[in-house]
């Protein structure tokens, strides 16, 4: 009798899952029949500028120019798997621009609807159904669509492996579990997951310490942890046979392992307290930090109770949280600048996870079906309200960029290129060589010819004749530009390049935009000018 109720549940839960697959994936199918029927502008707002320079890499490499966003320099400044996945979408559109974007935003749909599939079937297993309905709102703010599930980058892909590991280890308790099978399975989920974004070696790292130092410490840290190296071998080899080539690729293309856009971002081995980061990222930095003082405060009020929040989760959330307080730690030790909310991407299963853990806390004081139902609703109106101001912050979002940008491909003299930071969506559609003066999306020499004061050369050898700002103040008289090396401690010596552009020097200038109408509220336009290399001047010699 005990086996057919619990075959019973298994089918009701198995039904409500369906419902909830179906549900998603309807409000998907609607959100992508939209955007192929909408002005491609639709598409657009939702990607991040950053995005373009994996489309337009992709977009060179299809075309046999090789890993490349300016045509000029090769670059490895993206995450793999992602790359990996919308390279086919570039060959099999025959590298149409706005097919393939259209493409790629149904791709992160796609993963969002699965995302949000896991993430509820794993609540409803671990919880009940109505902490699972609240998972989806909670998620709605955390993985907002507007600024992560469909921003273009890695992050939906990165939200669909994470939640998808949390399910496999709900059924098959990765951490404990030490047969070959799921040693083997751990270094497959391990070896995508790393492959997906780069910094999430903090969770392998954190997983690989809490094995070493978690148990079995009679016999002796050094027997136990050789014990444990020559048990995990298979999944050990599983993840360098997944990563390894790409790391080939690198050293024998690049002379590093690392992708150059991680390599300057970092101070390491130079500490650096970083409390500057961008305010998208405050929702995950500052929900963490409250998270880890309230778990503080429950490990040291209610020691003995199994209802504290790593009481009531299973091993492989304390591997990640271990691996989140890691790159935190990192983060704000060495990032040393554009650590934006994506970058947090990682925070956000943990942070749904903990945020029902409080929800559940409360509700043990307060269980009522009114407190209950005007939970949900709160829950609910905090994910529309958010999303709403999110998306009236965003106002125009790059379209003037775009606009622009094909102002320049249609006047423009031809076999000259552009230069500006931020140049992913004007690299995209200008039709032009575009070189990315941050150096995100750039090769190792664009570094180099700017510590070693031969930039102008640089620049001129690569036919720039443009130079872009995107927010310049409209009325302004005079435009200082600076080109600066952030290798390292670098960031904060001076050492770069300046130029000075004024009105005479002005090729374009768009209309006024009000980019940021919520947080910033500012006015501004986008500018180009005409660039004669000699005009830049050395920082050290101003």
């Amino acid at each position: 009798m005990i086996s057919n109720n619990r075959d019973l549940g298994q089918t009701s839960e198995d039904a409500i899952d369906r419902k909830i697959l179906l549900l998603l994936a309807g409000m998907g199918a609607v959100l992508v029949t939209a955007i192929f029927y909408l002005p491609l502008e639709k598409t657009l707002y939702f990607f991040s500028d950053d995005a373009y320079y994996y489309f337009k890499v992709a977009s060179n490499i299809v075309a046999g120019h090789g890993s490349t966003f300016d045509s000029y320099n090769l670059s490895n400044g993206y995450h793999p798997l992602w790359m990996v996945l919308i390279l086919p979408i570039y060959y099999l559109t025959g590298n149409s621009a706005e097919l393939s974007l259209q493409l790629i935003f149904t791709l992160q749909v796609v993963l969002g609807v699965f995302s949000y599939w896991f993430c509820w079937m794993y609540v409803y297993r671990v919880m009940s159904r109505y902490y699972a309905v609240l998972s989806l709102f909670i998620l709605a703010v955390f993985a907002s669509p507007i600024l992560i599930a469909f921003n273009g980058l890695e992050s939906a892909l990165l939200l669909f492996c994470l939640f998808g590991i949390l399910l496999v280890d709900r059924n098959y308790d990765l951490f404990h579990e030490i047969s070959a099978g799921k040693i083997l399975l751990t270094g497959v989920l391990f070896g995508f997951l790393f492959m997906t974004r780069l910094d999430t070696a903090y969770i392998i790292i954190a997983f690989a310490l809490l094995k070493v130092f978690g148990k079995d410490r009679d016999s002796g840290f050094i027997k136990n942890a050789l014990a444990l190296f020559v048990r995990y071998i298979p999944a050990i080899f599983i993840l360098v046979l997944i990563s390894t080539p790409y790391f080939l690729w690198n050293y024998s293309t690049f002379g590093h392992l690392t992708p150059i856009s991680g390599q300057i971002k970092s101070s390491f081995p130079y500490p650096h307290l970083n409390f500057n980061l961008h305010a998208g990222a405050l929702p995950y930095t500052l929900t963490f930090i409250f998270a880890n003082l309230w778990i503080l405060a429950e490990f040291l009020l209610f020691r003995g109770s199994n209802k504290t929040f790593f009481k009531t989760q299973s091993a492989f959330v304390k591997v990640y949280w271990l691996g989140v307080l890691i790159h935190y730690v990192w983060s704000s030790l060495f990032m040393q600048w554009a650590v934006f909310q994506w970058h947090f991407t990682a925070y956000i299963p943990l942070l749904v996870i903990f945020s029902l853990h409080l929800i559940k806390v409360v509700n043990a004081r307060l269980n009522t079906v009114g407190y209950h139902t005007a939970l949900a609703a709160i829950v609910c109106l905090l994910s529309i309200a958010y999303n709403s101001i999110v998306y009236i912050d965003k106002g125009v979002h790059l379209s003037y960029v775009y606009h622009s940008a094909l102002w320049f491909r249609d006047n423009a003299d031809a076999n000259t290129s552009v230069a500006l930071a931020d140049a992913g969506i004007f690299g995209y559609f200008s039709g032009h060589p575009t070189i990315n003066l941050d150096g995100l999306i750039n090769g190792y020499e664009f570094q180099e010819s700017i510590m070693d004061g031969s930039l102008p050369n640089f620049l001129k050898k690569q036919h720039v004749s443009y130079i872009v700002h995107t927010e310049t103040g409209c009325e302004y008289s005079d435009k200082k530009l600076d080109i600066n090396a952030y290798q390292g401690k670098l960031k904060y010596s001076p050492v770069g390049f300046s130029v000075i552009l004024d009105r005479n020097d002005e090729f374009y200038k768009s209309p006024p935009v009000r980019y940021r109408p919520v947080s910033e509220n500012s006015i501004s336009c986008l500018v180009i000018w005409n660039l004669d290399t000699t005009k830049l001047r050395s920082i050290d010699a101003l």
